[in-house]
């Protein structure tokens, strides 16, 4: 059997095993590099290779930053603001401005870290608000923000460091990493229709769909007394935990240093300064991401390889004229199956599946790869028509919501914002 066929068979057991979630996903990871290190088909040093790179670095100061800042009771700092700006008087401004917060903290702070913060901030404000403001209606759509925005930015989320680290180490003519605000090119028409919706069409629909359940689900599992914990936090750590967010997010924008030493000074600022103790920094990281990317690189290296990822990428083309093939056409099948797919699986497995995938799409029909593989990461962000693809949507469950009402109120904006990246893409990166 060639090295290819043999690859593909690890590849979709390793899919097989994303989907089915029994075994945790940097473990299927590890399991597939083995895999194919004793095959003969990468080097065993390919299994390990990605620990020490610029991606990890990343996701491991942004992990601690946002940790510091929710220690230093900044969630409590951004309810207040948002209280004393009046919008809760009028629940479709309330939700609408929610969507665009959401989304802008998402670009710079883990996506699940922002929706954790809000969902107190959500509790409070429909106290405050004498029943305007409903949490059923602002927390489905503070979750589907979250997941936008996470698209923003180049750390927004870490499934697209580990994209941008694919495309970098894949070797093929065209490719490079990533640079900052690239993702955000077709990830902000998608924001702006979001919040368009639930401006419009969206909060119509969810007072229909949503009218069985109870307005505040928050106030019977939740105790409200986050605000009295926040003023225990000293002023002084408060203020270095935004000074070093602030660094942090300045150093990305204007690209001051390597983008991984900048994450980390970040976080050094705050494990220095107390923000946040060594051992809670430990305890709370998400260290199921860092290993993820650490031997996920090893499933990309052995379709790169083996010839695997292009043998798939030639089934598609055929599929669709050969070559003769459209290759706006094929761009626009790379981002409906991302989005389709991410919708039932996590993120962060469906870029190591599809990234490689798209780079040989684009090869083969003679398109710039790197318009492929940005608008096939975004792509694989789109997960808002379930509440099983990404956690800061399945973070929302808290309001009661069940799988169809998810489906219901999703799946419009979905379909929207599969059109938009289609179209958007071709434009903002060249076909």
């Amino acid at each position: 059997m060639s090295p290819a066929i043999l690859t593909i068979i690890i590849f979709f057991l390793c899919i097989l095993s994303f989907i089915w979630e029994k075994i945790p996903l940097a473990v299927t990871c590890l399991l597939g590099g083995i895999a194919l290190a004793l095959l003969g088909i990468i080097d065993y040093v390919d299994i390990y290779s990605n620990m020490g790179t610029q991606v990890v670095a990343i996701v491991i100061g942004t992990s601690m930053v946002g940790l510091g800042l929710e220690s230093a009771g900044i969630s409590d700092m951004v309810g207040s603001a948002l209280r004393r700006t009046g919008i809760a008087k009028n629940e479709r401004l309330f939700i609408t401005i929610i969507v665009l917060v959401t989304a802008l903290l998402s670009a710079f702070l883990s996506n699940s870290a922002v929706i954790a913060m809000f969902i107190p901030i959500i509790q409070g404000m429909s106290k405050k608000s004498q029943g305007i403001v409903k949490q059923k209606h602002a927390l489905l759509a503070a979750g589907l923000g979250s997941a936008a925005g996470g698209g923003l930015t180049l750390v927004g989320t870490a499934p697209i460091v580990t994209a941008s680290s694919i495309v970098e180490n894949s070797g093929l003519p065209g490719t490079r990493a990533f640079t900052f605000l690239e993702v955000g090119y077709s990830m902000l028409p998608v924001v702006i229709l979001m919040a368009l919706y639930f401006a419009t069409f969206g909060y119509n629909l969810q007072q229909r769909v949503l009218a069985d359940l109870p307005d505040n689900p928050l106030d019977t599992l939740m105790s409200g007394e986050t605000e009295q914990a926040s003023t225990a936090v000293p002023v002084w750590k408060k203020a270095v935990a935004l000074a070093a967010a602030l660094f942090m997010v300045v150093g990305f924008a204007f690209n001051l240093f390597d983008i991984g030493a900048v994450s980390l000074m970040a976080a050094a600022i705050m494990l220095v300064c107390g923000v946040i103790p060594w051992k809670a920094a430990l305890r709370d990281m998400d260290w199921n991401t860092v290993l993820v990317l650490a031997f996920s690189a090893a499933l990309a290296a052995g379709l790169n390889e083996s010839g695997g990822g292009a043998m798939i990428a030639q089934g598609i083309v055929s599929l669709f004229g050969g070559a003769d093939a459209n290759p706006a056409v094929l761009l626009f099948v790379c981002v409906a199956v991302g989005a389709v797919l991410t919708n039932f699986m996590g993120n962060a497995a469906l870029v190591i599946a599809m990234i490689p995938i798209s780079l040989e799409v684009a090869l083969t029909c003679g398109a710039n790869p790197m318009c492929f593989a940005l608008a096939t990461t975004v792509s694989c962000m789109l997960a808002f028509s379930t509440p099983i693809g990404t956690a800061c949507v399945t973070q929302t469950l808290v309001g009661g919501y069940r799988y169809h009402d998810f489906v219901k109120i999703g799946l419009p904006i979905n379909i929207l914002a599969i059109l938009a990246v289609g179209l958007v893409s071709p434009i903002v990166y060249g076909l």
